[in-house]
């Protein structure tokens, strides 16, 4: 049986190139970010101060999935959150 596991990427700094990759290729390419831009992204959603998280799923430790919460996502919905993103 797979072992599966969710961490942040805060504890998991060697999965955060990979992801900034994914997230890069499903939507960033298109909205104008670069792979730097995610990794960079990534990072900031893991500060110590705030309530967001990068998170990544592993299958017997290897990337399988991501989330991101992030403190709000819609301007016209501010008052939803956390927001589940990416």
């Amino acid at each position: 049986m797979a072992a599966v596991s969710i961490h942040s990427m805060a504890d998991r700094p060697d999965w955060t190139r990979a992801v900034a990759r994914w997230w890069h290729a499903q939507w960033g390419e298109a909205m104008g970010y670069t792979p730097e831009g995610g990794i960079a992204a990534i990072e900031s959603l893991n500060a110590p101060e705030g309530r967001q998280a990068a998170l990544v799923a592993l299958v017997d430790d290897v990337p399988a999935g991501s989330g991101f919460l992030t403190d709000r996502d819609l301007q016209t919905h501010r008052q939803l959150r956390p927001w589940l993103v990416g």
